[in-house]
């Protein structure tokens, strides 16, 4: 077994190394084992990319108890992943830098899962059950019951690793995405694998024709209803994949899910793009500043309050321009009274074309 963890430990690293690199910083991060990330991985493992995913299938398989109870065939992860939450917490104040979760090949397993349904013409939610029992080799009625037993105890406690390394790094290493907004369960992987890159591209030329701010948040219910309207267009504005996944059963909830979260996520930091959702020029923004509030539970409860000022465009701002935009949405914000003073920190500003600027108070 220990053998069989080093094997599978170093499908992690190389995982970790694709997907979640500095490149990420700041934007929403999927672990979405397409072929592209798969030869990436197989680069990094010196193998052949045609046995890429049978190879991480069964070094994921290796770990796990398939032929126990339902409570074992994830123990040996759920005991990984508390050690690595015990190593977190005891970490120097001093260090920024968190060592990957030990469960990221695992989650790639889970979305191969996930993927396995996109190809599939029934995307309905109880589909994803035999997707993952075919993935991990589990035959037989029992087996299968009792991986899905496993799976359903396991799978929020192994999701919410990633989401935590994700944001405990600050976002240096992408914004964490693995959320389900309904189907608690299966909505996770297919967060991350349902809809591919470049259509998820396409749906913020959406959130811009139809004037969605950016960072909010929409019940699935009517992003739904904003899909459906977008894709009814003629000539339609979305992927040839997209189209036909919104045709399917079962695939509009999944699709609006995953279309709210990446709202929830987006910065507009792409607004520059020339061609808007209707084909014409679209004018770039100059700038914003929102108010953001994150709640953290790990490693300790705390709120963080900071304003994000997204300056778009080929130079830096100044910090005395940046210090007054601050002024006047910190006036607008507060203008109740609730919060009377508000102390600034100088931005490190540097030249990119976007920054962020912290305050607290």
């Amino acid at each position: 077994m220990e053998n069989a963890w080093d094997d599978y430990l170093r499908w992690n690293s190389a995982i970790c190394a694709t997907v979640f690199s500095e490149d990420q910083a700041g934007r929403p991060v999927y672990l979405d084992m397409d072929d592209a990330v798969l030869a990436e991985v197989s680069s990094h493992l010196s193998i052949d990319v045609d046995e890429a995913q049978g190879q991480l299938v069964e070094a994921v398989r290796a770990t796990l108890a398939l032929h126990g109870g339902s409570a074992d065939v994830f123990r040996a992860h759920l005991q990984h992943l508390d050690r690595w939450r015990r190593d977190v917490r005891r970490r120097s104040k001093s260090d920024s830098h968190v060592k990957p979760p030990p469960t990221l090949a695992l989650l790639a397993a889970f979305t191969l899962a996930a993927e396995a349904m996109g190809s599939d013409r029934n995307v309905a939610v109880h589909a994803y059950y035999p997707r993952l029992a075919a993935v991990l080799g589990v035959t037989g009625d029992k087996p299968k019951e009792r991986l899905q037993s496993a799976y359903q105890a396991a799978a929020e406690q192994l999701w919410r690793g990633l989401n935590d390394w994700l944001t405990l790094n600050d976002g240096r290493y992408g914004v964490p995405t693995a959320f389900a907004l309904t189907h608690r369960y299966i909505g996770l992987p297919l967060s991350q694998a349902l809809i591919r890159a470049a259509d998820r591209r396409h749906l913020t030329r959406m959130f811009r024709q139809f004037g969605l701010p950016p960072g909010s948040d929409i019940p699935p219910a009517d992003m739904a209803r904003i899909l459906d309207t977008w894709i009814q267009q003629v000539p339609c504005p979305a992927s040839k994949n997209l189209q036909g996944l919104w045709q399917r059963t079962g695939a509009q909830e999944r699709i609006a899910e995953v279309a709210a979260t990446e709202l929830a996520s987006w910065d507009n930091r792409d607004a520059t793009d020339p061609i808007d959702a209707g084909g014409t020029s679209a004018q770039p923004r100059t700038g914003d500043i929102r108010l953001m509030a994150q709640l953290r539970n790990f490693p300790k409860p705390a709120l963080q309050l900071s304003f994000l000022a997204t300056m778009l465009g080929a130079s830096a701002p100044t910090s005395s321009s940046l210090r007054a935009l601050m002024a006047r949405r910190v006036s607008t914000c507060f203008r109740s009274g609730a919060a009377r003073s508000v102390r600034g920190r100088r931005a490190a500003l540097t030249q990119v074309p976007w920054w962020k600027a912290f305050c607290t108070w």
